[in-house]
């Protein structure tokens, strides 16, 4: 026995996923892949009874227009980037939970 429990297991694309990763200071993470849209995700832990719930809360769609290869947070939670095959560097912004602003940097 491994010790580990299945919690969520969700569909997010047709196509491959190339990363997930998590926020470093909060209960949230992205995942992007081949459908060329980061997929936002929370997830939400019941104190009384241990449960787990994950909801998709949020998405950058047309930002890029090739399959996104990898996104990552900085360290300080302030920022996602995410980046892809089409050349293109696209930085998000979160100033308040669930509002994102974004721009681009073609590489």
């Amino acid at each position: 026995m491994s010790g580990l429990e299945l919690i969520f297991s969700q569909k997010v694309s047709d196509l491959t996923i190339w990363d997930i990763a998590w926020c470093p200071h909060d209960n949230q993470f992205v995942v992007c892949g081949g459908d060329k849209i980061v997929h936002l995700f929370k997830v939400d832990v019941d104190p009384i009874n241990g449960s787990v719930s994950v909801d998709e809360v949020g998405s950058l769609e047309d930002a890029h227009k090739r399959t996104i290869r990898r996104c990552q947070w900085s360290p300080d939670n302030k920022f996602l980037a995410s980046v892809s095959f089409d050349g293109t560097c696209v930085g998000l912004v979160r100033y308040i939970v669930s509002i994102y602003y974004h721009f681009s940097i073609e590489i």
